[in-house]
């Protein structure tokens, strides 16, 4: 708590009575014992009786301590009656004020702080603020103010008030003059949380990395700077949570944040005994077993996968869990298993989402079976019954584009691509059937192009482009997109476009290496073996 008072005796006070006497001992005492609640209400009885400063201003820093406002303001009324040259007083009763949603005698008060040349606290004002009308209002007032060396608050105020005001250029000034004469950390947080707001996440996390600097044990701004971190830098979210794992003894949620991070970047090795402490600690078990069983997935680990999966109990990541464990009884072909659980589960799922989800995947089950036929017929059946669903059309448009029929698929694409045009997928699906079944190779390199700008670096998408560009006769830009593909990608169907391409260029001992490693790996690939049979391809 606050020091009660800078006076160590009291003023003047008319004489008491017994029982006002008595209430101030108490007061005392209980104070003396930390028991501010009884001993402003000890207080608030003789000052009322006895109006005096000494009483007042006690009873004024215990109710701001106590959050009692009402008796703040009642209290620090008096004490600025009673003391009225005191500017101490006067910043209390401007906080009073502020806090009865008056900001305009809080202003007032806050002003005679400030012609007594006493430490003021505009800023504080100016953050509780509800509409734009006072925030002009404040300005007018602030605006005639000096705004020197000895003014930061000043100066914050004003940026505080223009960054409200979403005037970011002339906040953006303030703060910068007042970080000119003064350094400070709540100045660069202050910075930091501008630079947010003017979508320039680069800038702000510059003042982070300054105020932990200075402050490296402060773990509430380096979690800050974490979070701001984690969508405009992963290696520095990863950097600033590794610290606060340290700090802050390996905290569950912080655990779980570096986790997915890991993830993120695909540092499955950092990330996999991450997930696996947690659930040793009995912490954040859906979630974990989630993601664990994604790892165990890509890792083709596919009954740890399910166990990791069937773990879940009830969290948000229950149905797409539940969507994982049905691709993999499709993956291992456990097709009357498949069926069961997924028509188990479209009987307990009440989420509309949910459900589409499910009937997409019993498609996917009957085409899987060989009952293409009936796998779109299922689907279409779908789509009559939510014809916005863009799963559910591009799901149609594989199935049309597999029975050749390439009107239905593109009618389903482009249905898509109007919905959203930022649409990676059919967008790069679109440009790919068209390169591959069509003749219209400048309209697919146009649509691909679209997909590239969008996802600059989707190994599925260079992949396309590499294609398209082969087929338009441009054999060496293709080269050097299917490459690009193959760094992140490397499977069969990239094998098969940049082999294809190596051989036409006459690099056939590159291309019959490529091929041989990628038949090792998938010998049943359909398309790489037909490359390879097409081109006649030693082996």
């Amino acid at each position: 708590m606050p020091a009660i008072s800078e006076n160590k005796h009291p003023d003047t006070i008319k004489p008491l009575n017994s029982d006002d006497l008595f209430n101030l001992l108490s007061a005392e005492f209980a104070t003396y014992r930390g028991q501010y609640d009884k001993a402003l209400d000890f207080y608030l009885t003789p000052m009322r009786r006895h109006p005096s400063a000494y009483l007042a201003e006690r009873s004024t820093r215990l109710s701001m301590y106590q959050k009692r406002f009402e008796d703040m303001l009642e209290s620090a009324k008096i004490w600025t009656a009673t003391d009225n040259n005191n500017p101490q007083a006067y910043f209390f009763l401007s906080l009073a004020h502020a806090n009865h949603a008056n900001p305009r005698l809080a202003l007032k008060a806050m002003l005679k702080v400030q012609k007594h040349a006493y430490t003021t606290d505009f800023t504080r004002l100016t953050l509780l603020l509800k509409d734009n009308t006072e925030r002009q209002y404040y300005l007018q007032q602030l605006l005639i103010l000096p705004t020197n060396q000895d003014n930061t608050d000043t100066l914050l105020a004003l940026a505080t008030l223009y960054k409200d005001l979403k005037q970011y250029k002339k906040s953006l000034y303030y703060i910068t003059t007042a970080l000119n004469t003064r350094l400070s950390d709540k100045l660069y947080l202050y910075a930091a949380q501008l630079y947010i707001a003017m979508d320039k996440p680069d800038l702000a996390m510059s003042m982070y990395q300054k105020i932990t600097q200075q402050q490296p044990s402060n773990s509430e701004l380096r979690l800050q700077y974490a979070q701001l971190a984690t969508h405009h830098n992963t290696a520095t979210a990863i950097e600033q949570f590794e610290v606060l794992r340290l700090q802050m003894f390996n905290t569950s949620i912080i655990s779980l944040n570096l986790g997915l991070l890991y993830l993120h970047e695909n540092n499955i090795s950092k990330a996999k005994p991450i997930f696996e402490q947690l659930l040793k600690q009995d912490k954040h078990r859906d979630i974990s077993h989630y993601y664990l069983g994604q790892i165990a997935n890509i890792n083709q680990q596919a009954e740890q996968a399910l166990i990791h999966f069937l773990a879940i109990e009830s969290s948000p990541e229950r149905s797409r869990a539940r969507e994982y464990i049905a691709n993999i009884y499709i993956e291992q072909k456990k097709y009357a298993k498949a069926q069961r659980f997924i028509d188990s589960e479209l009987l307990q799922a009440a989420d509309k989402p949910y459900r589409e989800r499910l009937n997409i995947l019993k498609a996917l089950l009957l085409q899987y079976q060989g009952e293409n036929e009936k796998a779109y017929q299922h689907i279409s059946h779908q789509i009559s019954q939510n014809p916005h669903s863009t799963d559910a059309r591009y799901s149609r448009a594989m199935l049309a584009e597999m029975q050749n029929n390439l009107p239905q698929m593109e009618t389903d694409l482009r249905y898509i691509i109007n919905q959203d045009p930022n649409s990676t997928l059919a967008l790069n699906a679109l440009g790919y059937t068209l390169a591959t079944k069509t003749n219209r190779l400048n309209e697919a390199h146009q649509l691909i192009q679209q997909a590239l700008n969008i996802s600059p670096a989707d190994p599925a998408v260079l992949d396309s482009m590499g294609w398209v560009l082969y087929r338009m006769g441009q054999w060496q830009q293709a080269k050097d997109y299917l490459q690009l593909a193959m760094q992140q990608l490397p499977d069969a169907d990239v094998v098969a476009h940049l082999a294809e391409v190596l051989w036409m260029l006459g690099h056939k001992e590159d291309a019959t290496s490529l091929v041989k490693e990628a038949l090792h790996q998938t010998p049943d690939h359909i398309e790489l073996n037909e490359t390879i049979n097409r081109l006649n391809i030693p082996l």
